[in-house]
């Protein structure tokens, strides 16, 4: 019979009122193969339901089997080239879908590249490709940035990169940031981009030298920066190595920040830069209390200091990063009884906590992590608070143990920092506490300046303190 004759709505009526999904598949794998896929042609009215409308409007494919759609799981025994015209039919969105769980040939990417309408979806279906020299020569007709070539491939000459889009030189020197050799640290860029994140984080790394391996940085999927409800995926974490103060380490920072922005990769309010340190550095239950207590009680100040001048904190920071030391003094966490440091991460880890500003919970494993700062594609912005929490570390293991310049002074402000009220006073005291340089301070008092002046909308700051003094007392009165 000629599959023109044969009545396409009926069965497919008749396989809407199957019961189960299973059944539905059933009946439909029964079929001759052209009459499957012209069933399969319908497979929005047999697999959608009312029930499963989104807020958006739209409906949502059923899923089984640990989320692999259905219609995907059956698209499979058909031959390629059937497979690949029904696959053409499908959104980018949808083929993204089937891309999560199965892999497809070369020839049949090539074809789905030509349909993309959207030029992220190009680059997402180019970077599955599994041929090395025909995914490079796909991306090149795409006409992709020579340093995105580089960087995920490995392919161009870097100079020429550098001279062209990146102000990174490769004899250019790196300043140092003054932390001790044995503090080390890492970072977490969060940013967005609608064409190059989905690629990116597919490929799942940076090669900053293709012939050193440890020189990668990871990519990720970072749902929270970006645009929503937007695909391909706009999001992206771009996650560093191990490292410590060299003007290498120094170097890599610079250069992955260059390479985001020639990508024209942006922050946001919901971007957060947040910074890793070894755990290992500290060594007894009050140095890690006097990094949390000495942030703690200067929280207020932190908030502004740890950005750059003339921006205030992001949305949701208090989601994200609440305070550990209140949290703590909640739980009644008390240095003294704990005999080592492991059973102080240990007792802290229990409570499981999270999305702290200084997080020692369990999802940090080796590090702490400090997740107030917001988001940056500014290079020098990351080396100053990298600065600013290393030297927060330092301090804080050497107010136990004596070994820094002026201890006396500084325990004695370490003390009367706690119960300090006037904001601008405790940011003195603490810089004081931090920074012996003078120039190093400045960096901050400048920053906490024009942030304040931003947060309060005033510059006038002793009417400034005598407002936020009358606040907190109202505040105090109503119980709050």
């Amino acid at each position: 019979m000629d599959i023109n004759e044969i009545d396409i709505n009926r069965i497919v009526k008749d396989i809407k009122q199957c019961k189960s999904d299973e059944e539905k598949f059933a009946a439909i794998e029964a079929l001759p193969e052209e009459i499957r896929i012209k069933i399969l042609e319908h497979y929005e009215y047999i697999y959608k339901q009312a029930s499963s409308r989104s807020g958006s409007g739209r409906f949502q494919i059923i899923t089984m089997n640990n989320g692999i759609p259905l219609l995907f799981k059956h698209l499979r025994n058909l031959q390629p080239q059937v497979r690949l015209e029904f696959l053409k039919g499908l959104s980018d969105k949808h083929k993204e879908q089937y891309f999560t769980q199965y892999e497809e040939e070369d020839w049949v990417l090539e074809e789905l590249i030509k349909g993309a309408k959207n030029f992220g979806y190009k680059l997402y279906f180019t970077g599955m490709i599994s041929d090395d020299e025909l995914r490079v020569q796909k991306l090149k007709e795409l006409d992709v940035k020579k340093s995105f070539l580089y960087y995920t491939e490995g392919i161009g000459n870097k100079g020429e990169i550098y001279a062209d889009n990146i102000n990174v030189v490769n004899n250019q020197k790196y300043n140092m940031i003054g932390l001790p050799k044995e503090l080390t640290f890492g970072i977490e860029i969060e940013c967005f981009n609608k064409d190059y994140a989905k690629y990116l984080m597919e490929k799942g790394k940076l090669f900053l030298d293709p012939n050193e391996q440890k020189k990668q940085w990871i990519c990720k999927i970072e749902p929270t920066a970006g645009y929503y409800n937007v695909s391909p995926n706009t999001g992206l974490e771009c996650v560093s190595g191990i490292l410590n103060d060299s003007e290498e380490s120094t170097k890599e920072i610079y250069e992955v920040c260059d390479f985001l922005n020639d990508l024209d990769f942006n922050t946001d309010d919901k971007c957060g830069g947040h910074i890793h340190f070894g755990r290992d550095y500290l060594e007894t239950p009050q140095q890690l209390w006097n990094v949390i207590e000495l942030y703690g009680c200067c929280e207020d100040v932190m908030n502004l200091i740890l950005n750059k001048p003339n921006s205030l904190p992001r949305n949701g920071l208090n989601r994200y990063a609440g305070s550990a030391y209140k949290m703590l003094l909640e739980k009644g966490f008390d240095p003294k009884n704990f005999d080592t440091i492991e059973d102080a991460y240990e007792n802290i880890t229990s409570y499981k906590m999270k999305d702290l500003d200084v997080n020692v919970s369990w999802l940090t494993n080796s590090t702490i992590e400090f997740r107030a700062p917001n988001g940056s594609l500014d290079p020098n912005v990351w080396i100053e608070n990298i600065k600013l929490l290393g030297s927060l570390m330092v301090a804080s293991k050497g107010l136990e143990t004596g070994n820094l310049a002026n201890i006396d002074k500084k325990r004695e402000l370490f003390n009367a920092i706690k119960s300090e009220k006037d904001i601008s006073k405790k940011c003195s005291m603490l810089l004081d506490i931090l920074f012996d340089n003078e120039r190093e301070k400045d960096i901050y008092r400048e920053r906490f300046d024009k942030n304040i002046a931003l947060q309060y909308g005033i510059n006038d700051f002793e009417k400034l303190h005598s407002d936020i003094e009358r606040n907190k007392e109202l505040g105090d009165k109503n119980g709050r």
